[in-house]
């Protein structure tokens, strides 16, 4: 099954792109780093602060992904149509872990997705299925955490608009999860009481709780 097929099917009319959480009612915003701040009085980089996000969206991620859950790894990339469009040595090469998994990579161009934006802007979606051990994930959470900051591992955006997108779904379990940044990240389920289950999990409480 591809991603269309998958999304269509199981979050009918949530399409993957900015602003999707208004999209869909099963859906659960966490703050990352609460009470925590990115830069010291000082002005240096606060490096305990990252740790502390890294470790947050780390945990959330081995709570919804399990080993065996097949799940899609999507990457949306923002651009023009006269874009040169390179993200798969970019984020693909680099956090799939098997050169056979990069063959599998395939391609969905989305139209525009806001009204400022001109008639040629568009989404290149790629995305792959595949499992967790294919997936050098904790560079890959790092690097949507440091979006907005000189570290490393990091996602560039060349001469585009926007930094790359990364969604992470658990087709086994029916679960999105999104990191927008090292702010906070967004969850999706495909129905209430999934949902429900989540804020019980004893891992999440504790990092929803002020």
């Amino acid at each position: 099954m591809r991603l269309t097929e998958y999304l269509q099917t199981t979050f009918p009319g949530l399409v993957l792109k900015p602003g999707c959480f208004h999209q869909w009612k099963y859906g659960l915003h966490v703050e990352l780093g609460r009470d925590h701040y990115p830069y010291k009085e000082n002005g240096a980089l606060n490096l305990t602060y990252f740790e502390k996000v890294y470790q947050q969206s780390l945990s959330i991620f081995h709570l919804l992904f399990h080993e065996k859950d097949e799940m899609f790894l999507v990457s949306n990339i923002y651009g023009t149509q006269k874009s040169r469009i390179k993200p798969k040595a970019k984020i693909f090469d680099r956090y799939l872990k098997g050169k056979e998994m990069r063959y599998k990579v395939e391609l969905d161009t989305l139209p525009i997705w806001n009204e400022v934006e001109p008639a040629s802007f568009h989404i290149s979606q790629f995305s792959v299925k595949c499992l967790k051990k294919d997936l050098a994930y904790p560079l890959l959470i790092k690097a949507a955490c440091n979006e907005d900051f000189p570290l490393k591992p990091r996602f560039g955006k060349g001469n585009r608009p926007y930094y790359p997108d990364v969604y992470f779904i658990n087709v086994t379990r029916n679960l999105i999860f999104f990191i927008y940044d090292d702010r906070g990240c967004e969850i999706f389920a495909a129905d209430l009481q999934s949902l429900h289950s989540l804020k019980e999990e004893n891992e999440l409480k504790g990092i929803l709780q002020p």
